[in-house]
């Protein structure tokens, strides 16, 4: 059996020969930690680390702009993002639609020329697509963390998001519908490459309880999620979705609306 039979036999369910995984190091470890030591670890369990070489000396990490502490980052939706520790993803600072007194003027990015964090050139990703999964036994790709109900946080501030929901704001619509074109643009965009896997990413909840009713949900955000995932099976995808926090409350207004979760 080889490796992608196995990984799909694990995602249907299907007696796999064993279950994958992909285990990562988190790049702010490499600061914080012994790189001797983490090198160690890794060498000491080639079955997580299979592709694992050592290095001499500091292990040099590329970092991407959002990750680095010694500046701030502007995504290209205009969030302005600060962190205080290398590797690890801050938080926003500014919010470009705080109010709604710009927003006649605001512009989503181009799903054709950036990704929710920045530049991509889709031509370079056939080559090698979306992190890896299975030793990339699979093309794979994701449209990034954060791509609906998170981004719109982004955007718009936490309290101002729910307040929205609440009040009905009719803004709040149109919003949404700039997110839904553009993520469905990136899911498009990684269709027309050859993608067999889709990953899509967002946490839903907190320690305790979800970040916002299943009511407000139902309404405002599954319908997006529906049609993302919806498209992607169609088009044969496997559908893996990832959502983190405490979801107990929110799984009857999902509805495993997704082929897989994480």
């Amino acid at each position: 059996m080889t490796e992608r039979d196995n990984l799909i036999r694990t995602v249907n369910f299907e007696k796999p020969d064993h279950i994958h995984m992909t285990f990562n190091i988190n790049a702010s470890c490499w600061e914080h930690y012994s790189n001797d030591e983490l090198q160690d670890l890794m060498e000491d369990h080639p079955f997580l680390f299979p592709d694992f070489k050592r290095q001499k000396g500091p292990v040099k990490v590329n970092l991407s702009p959002f990750l680095k502490s010694d500046k701030e980052f502007t995504d290209p939706w205009g969030c302005v993002w600060k962190t205080t520790m290398n590797g690890i993803q801050g938080t926003v600072i500014k919010h470009p639609l705080e109010t709604w007194d710009n927003f006649s003027s605001y512009k989503p990015p181009d799903p054709d020329r950036f990704t929710h964090w920045g530049p991509i050139n889709w031509k370079a990703q056939f080559g090698e697509i979306g992190p890896s999964i299975s030793q990339h036994s699979i093309k794979n790709g994701e449209i990034g963390h954060n791509h609906t109900w998170l981004k719109l946080n982004d955007i718009r501030g936490y309290e101002n998001s729910l307040y929205d929901m609440v009040d009905r704001e009719p803004n709040l619509t149109k919003l949404l519908g700039m997110l839904e074109d553009f993520n469905m643009g990136l899911l498009r965009n990684y269709l027309k490459i050859g993608v067999e896997w889709m990953t899509f990413s967002e946490d839903l909840g907190m320690q305790i309880g979800p970040m916002l009713s299943p009511e407000l949900f139902r309404k405002y955000i599954k319908p997006s999620y529906q049609k993302l995932t919806g498209t992607a099976k169609q088009e044969g995808c496997i559908v893996h979705v990832h959502a983190d926090g405490d979801l107990r409350d929110l799984m009857d207004a999902m509805e495993r609306y997704a082929g897989y979760y994480r």
